[in-house]
């Protein structure tokens, strides 16, 4: 794959529109499906594991972040998580 194709895969994902995996597959150093499994695992009584892996699979997640299982991400490393009160209430994806 080239250059100009990921980045054109890149500008379809910051736009979010239909890309396939195999086409991002070159961000595959990215994926967090190590991280993702063990959260779906950890019991929701072991707050500071779950934590931590949140911290670990996000871009950035603030500290009352909180997601039920089974949860789902192809590319965590993307998402940033905000706090309703910071004005965004949904996971925030930024360009590029």
């Amino acid at each position: 794959m080239t250059h100009a194709h990921e980045e054109e895969v890149l500008a379809r994902i910051a736009k979010r529109l239909v890309y396939t995996e195999s086409e991002a597959a070159f961000q595959a150093p990215r994926r967090r499906t190590e991280q993702i499994f063990e959260y779906n695992r950890t019991p929701p009584s072991e707050t500071e594991k779950r934590r931590s892996l949140l911290v670990a699979i996000f871009g950035s997640v603030d500290e009352r972040t909180v997601l039920l299982t089974p949860f789902h991400a192809g590319f965590g490393s993307n998402v940033h998580m905000s706090d309703p009160s910071r004005k965004r209430t949904s996971p925030h994806v930024p360009p590029g």
